[in-house]
């Protein structure tokens, strides 16, 4: 689970699999494309976007994903490429050990190895 505070000084709680699903979504991959490229089923892609959007309390997929940039749990890289904190860190500390690039590349762990 990483916890990161919003600017409302609000805490959310997002699971791993949630914050991948949106980092996901927000390099513009449909639902049956992440569970493909994740190896789920559509549905549980769904069904992380949609714990995801609750918890954000975005009303689509669009307006999770700008929530999660503004409270710095995605992050837009220069290249254009969008990557994911997943170790708790503020949006400006941010380093290459704690952001994981999804488009391509395998998503980074807490611990700092990359998982299969």
């Amino acid at each position: 689970m990483t916890i990161t505070t919003l600017p409302t000084g609000r805490h959310l709680e997002l699971t791993y699999r949630e914050i991948e699903v949106l980092a996901q979504a927000a390099a513009g991959y449909t639902n049956a494309a992440i569970g493909r490229r994740m190896h789920l089923s559509e549905d549980t892609i769904k069904t992380h976007l949609r714990k995801a959007r609750a918890k954000l309390d975005a009303h689509d997929r669009t307006q999770a994903v700008v929530q999660a940039i503004a409270a710095g749990v995605l992050v837009l890289l220069p290249t254009g490429e969008v990557a994911s904190c997943i170790g708790g860190c503020a949006p400006t500390d941010h380093t290459p050990h704690c952001l994981a690039r999804f488009r391509g590349a395998a998503p980074v762990t807490a611990a700092g190895r990359v998982s299969a």
